[in-house]
């Protein structure tokens, strides 16, 4: 569903079924991606926002997280086979640009950034310990920030102007207290 941001009823677009999906829509919003998981891997689909006509482009299979480039153009995908990432480009057209491996351990997000030109990678690479990677698209990553504690990092949103990166996380901690006659 849709509402206009000057407000007004909410219009239907989609039904999408499956056993779990997700949507990312590109920035401007004119066409968006449906993504319907099931045991093999990933159905992506293009749904057109102004005709509410849905094309299906790619079958990823051991598909694991995903995002949409911001001009709409393609996806990147996380695809964890046999203990090893990497990272498939795919276009709309349902055409694979390229693929590549990532060479870092426990990454389990990818994130477009602003510009199409690489890719924000979160990965718990040890117990307790999440890592936020830039690589670009031949996969070189580096590490930009590391976050220690139990439940780590979790969305990545770069600003437009992809000077800023808005990130989520959550730390735990814990204390041991002894009471005494009580």
């Amino acid at each position: 569903m849709r509402v206009p941001l000057s407000g007004g009823s909410p219009e239907f677009l989609l039904d999408a079924r499956g056993d779990f999906y997700q949507f990312a829509c590109a920035k401007p919003a004119t066409s968006c991606v449906v993504a319907i998981r099931d045991q093999k891997g990933i159905t992506f689909s293009v749904f057109d926002l102004s005709t509410r006509q849905s094309r299906e482009f790619a079958k990823v299979e051991h598909a694991g997280d995903w995002d949409f480039f911001h001009d709409g153009s393609r996806i990147a995908v996380l695809i964890k086979d046999q203990g090893k990432s990497s990272i498939r480009i795919v276009r709309s057209s349902g055409e694979t640009e390229r693929e590549f491996t990532v060479e870092r351990a426990g990454i389990r997000f990818v994130f477009c950034s602003a510009d199409g030109k690489g890719l924000y990678l979160v990965a718990t690479p040890q117990p307790r310990v999440s890592e936020l990677y830039y690589t670009d698209l031949r996969g070189q990553a580096r590490v930009l920030w590391q976050q220690k504690g139990r439940l780590g990092l979790f969305i990545v949103q770069p600003s437009p102007d992809g000077r800023y990166l808005a990130l989520m996380g959550a730390t735990e901690t814990s204390d041991a207290w002894l009471l005494e006659n009580f």
